[in-house]
């Protein structure tokens, strides 16, 4: 069965390095292939101008986690094992849900 793994965090603190070392050491565990979604991918897919071009926070994090769990989905759909690099906050229920 695939598993899902979350790894959350104050911004800076290591958490994709982290996520990157864990998803190899699953990797040479498991001897099975291992997806890594980092949320900050997610994020820089915005582009943005000034003020009157820009998109509220809200709404970049909903969109963020959309993707992130819709991928998420997909690879746990391929028995791929799962990890997950951002900052969860008002969307633990949305990732207890996943999990």
């Amino acid at each position: 069965m695939a598993k899902i793994i979350f790894v959350s965090g104050p911004c800076g603190c290591g958490k994709s390095t982290f996520a990157d070392a864990y998803a190899k050491h699953l990797v040479e565990r498991n001897n099975k292939p291992v997806y890594v979604i980092h949320g900050d991918d997610f994020h820089r897919g915005f582009v943005e101008g000034a003020a009157s071009c820009s998109v509220p926070w809200e709404e970049v994090l909903r969109f963020n986690w959309d993707c992130i769990i819709a991928t998420a989905e997909r690879a746990l759909r391929q028995n791929l094992d799962v990890v997950i690099d951002y900052v969860i906050e008002d969307e633990l229920p949305r990732v207890r849900a996943l999990a």
